[in-house]
Parts: C-alpha cells; sequence; structure tokens
C-alpha cells in the first residue's frame, strides 16, 4: 500500500473503500475488485438484479461477467457516447459533488492561508463535499432524468438520438459575425442541415506560401486553378478538424509532408494527413 500513504485516509467518507493501481489508472483488476468487495456485499440478497455500467474497459472482465452470472446479476453495458445523457451520475450526480467539493477547499484555504489541497488533504475535502450532499433524494433522480426508474422512454429527446452534424455552420454573409462553434442554432434561425456551405478561411502561416503547394512547370492559367483549389481544400480542412484559426498549418501536417514536392497536390496532403 506504499501509493496510499501519502493519503489521509482515515480522513476520508468511514464506509469508502480504497485502493490504488500502479499507474494510476482504472484497469480490469481494479474493476473486478470493485465488483467483489463493495458491488456485492451492498447489493442486498434478492435476485436477480440488474447493473447498468457503462463500455470502459474495466468492465469487461471475463470473470467479472462470469461471477455476475453466478450471484443472479445482470449487467447491461450503455452504449458508447451516450452516458452523458443515460448514466445517471453524470446527469445528477457528478455536478453538484464537484461544486461541494469545490466548497470545501475554498472554505479550507480560507481557514488555512498556508495549507495546499493535496493527496494528504484530499480525503478531508471529498468527505466533507461527500457529507452535504443529499444522496437519496438526488440518486432517486438521476434515474428519473435518464428514463431508467420509473421506465421512461420518453425522458430523453428524440433531437438527442439525432446523428451529429459537424458541418452544421450556415454559409455567413459579407459582414455578418461568426458564431460560437458551440452555439446552438435558435428557433427563428434553423440551421439547413441539406445545404451547408463551407467558409472559406485565409491561412494563418505567413511563412508558408501557396505556391508552395503548386507542382512545378505549370501554366498561369493552371497555376491560378490549384491556387484557388490548394485555399479552399486548406479551408476545409481546418474546418473539417473544428480547428479554424486556433491552430496552425504545422500541427496538421507533419514537417516532411510540408516539404513542397513537384508531384504534390493540396488533395493529396489533406489525404496524407488524414491517412
Amino acid at each position: 500500500m506504499t501509493s496510499l500513504r501519502s493519503f489521509d485516509t482515515h480522513l476520508g467518507p468511514g464506509d469508502a473503500y480504497w485502493t490504488f493501481q500502479q499507474k494510476g489508472w482504472t484497469d480490469t483488476t481494479l474493476g473486478l475488485e470493485w465488483f467483489k468487495t463493495v458491488f456485492l456485499p451492498n447489493c442486498g440478497d434478492s435476485r436477480p438484479q440488474l447493473i447498468l455500467l457503462d463500455s470502459h474497459s474495466s468492465h469487461e472482465v471475463l470473470e467479472l461477467l462470469e461471477l455476475a452470472k453466478e450471484e443472479g446479476i445482470h449487467i447491461v453495458a450503455l452504449p458508447p457516447h451516450t452516458t452523458q445523457r443515460l448514466q445517471p451520475l453524470d446527469t445528477n450526480v457528478f455536478k453538484p459533488l464537484k461544486s461541494e467539493y469545490s466548497k470545501a477547499c475554498t472554505d479550507f484555504l480560507a481557514k488555512y492561508p498556508n495549507r495546499v489541497i493535496d493527496k494528504h488533504s484530499f480525503p478531508l475535502m471529498f468527505a466533507q463535499a461527500w457529507k452535504v450532499m443529499e444522496k437519496q433524494e438526488m440518486i432517486i433522480k438521476a434515474f428519473a432524468t435518464t428514463g431508467i426508474f420509473p421506465p421512461n422512454p420518453a425522458a430523453i429527446s428524440e433531437d438527442i438520438y439525432m446523428s451529429s452534424t459537424i458541418l452544421s455552420r450556415p454559409l455567413l454573409q459579407d459582414g455578418a459575425p461568426r458564431p460560437s462553434a458551440n452555439a446552438s442554432p435558435t428557433e427563428e434561425e434553423p440551421v439547413d442541415h441539406q445545404n451547408i456551405a463551407f467558409l472559406p478561411r485565409p491561412s494563418t502561416r505567413p511563412d508558408l506560401d501557396i505556391q508552395d503547394f503548386i507542382p512545378a512547370d505549370t501554366s498561369v492559367q493552371e497555376e491560378e486553378e490549384q491556387q484557388e483549389e490548394s485555399v479552399d481544400i486548406l479551408s476545409k480542412a481546418l474546418d473539417l478538424a473544428g480547428l479554424g484559426n486556433l491552430l496552425e498549418l504545422s500541427e496538421i501536417f507533419t514537417e516532411e509532408e510540408l516539404v513542397p514536392k513537384k508531384t504534390s497536390t493540396p488533395l493529396n496532403l489533406i489525404r496524407g494527413a488524414s491517412d
């Protein structure tokens, strides 16, 4: 238990179970240990039972699944990328817990300005936050919010099931302000998902000339056409990556790919970066 010596665990919640992993990650060993030492002793004697887990690899352990089957425990894994809506802890528990933890840390530092929040003081801060949480009411509300219990398919809006639209920004008129990437469309101005246009952006690298991406020995007309194509393709690549003007080209392409080549075209460069 060397890794726990710096944690003042006796000041943590009285019913907490403490363990560690060498690299600080939750792994299959910890997942099985949690199931045996925490879940089974506290889930009651009634069978069968249902447990909902996310799709983390620590839960996909053969020994855990076999033990659950022997104990009459049915395991259902939530689909990936849905826990923000379907996992009760994510919807109703973690946010207020973080708020109470932050308040406990603030009060502690105000009372002891020469101290710091570290591994030693963490158990005490967490215990104070956990103590003031209205856990029973919060958990009941969390299961209702996600529609798990009482069963309610309508608890999750149908809009949530729509596929992601990474190209959902309409073409702006000249001079119109660009909306935030996280801004959602209003009811008055719905986004037309069937007619999306890209927004060209100038290069943010003054030391990179567009001529570097055009093959040599081309006519003036071909050069102008390829130059326009280069600007358009590079702008689209930045938009697709969600980077905009915030990231330089050198962070998208490797140094080797940025070296101008006689046979290279902008499209080849984009494809090379995505491979």
